[in-house]
């Protein structure tokens, strides 16, 4: 995926704006964090983690590290390791061209509760998530495509 960068064309930010806006559009993107921000602490570089979402269904599978209010409900799982497909999803414009999603969660089993999520026209993503008894976290990095199925 290409990034914004200066010596982009305006032909290319706008193919960049279609694909990332069909994307969110179908509801079926990956979202790959690069960064992740614990509330308490410095952002670290991770990999080998995403969010997918498949139109109605969602795998989250990321990094969770900070405090807990409660114990977890399923402790031989992290709180952001999951398959779902109660949630409700909502886009709207965002400022400087970004498009604003939001991910709610209406799963009585999960300590995550929201996802926000800002996407930039060439797919750089910032994704918070709050949680009902513990510490929120934020991870930075891109929308994809979802990969093909082998």
């Amino acid at each position: 995926m290409s990034m914004c960068s200066p010596q982009q064309t305006a032909v290319e930010k706008l193919a960049d704006l279609e694909r990332i806006n069909k994307l969110l559009k179908s509801r079926m993107f990956r979202f790959t964090p690069q960064t992740v921000q614990p509330q308490r602490g410095a952002a670290f570089p991770v990999n080998s983690f995403s969010f997918d979402l498949y139109g109605d269904s969602l795998v989250s599978y990321l990094p969770y590290f900070g405090e807990a209010q409660m114990p977890q409900i399923n402790p031989s799982r992290g709180p952001l390791d999951f398959t779902t497909g109660n949630f409700s999803y909502s886009s709207k414009p965002g400022k400087k061209g970004n498009s604003r999603i939001t991910i709610v969660m209406n799963d009585p089993l999960l300590d995550a509760q929201e996802f926000f999520l800002t996407v930039s026209s060439g797919g750089f993503t910032n994704m918070r998530v709050r949680f009902s008894g513990r510490q929120a976290i934020s991870f930075n990095g891109e929308i994809t495509a979802l990969p093909a199925k082998r």
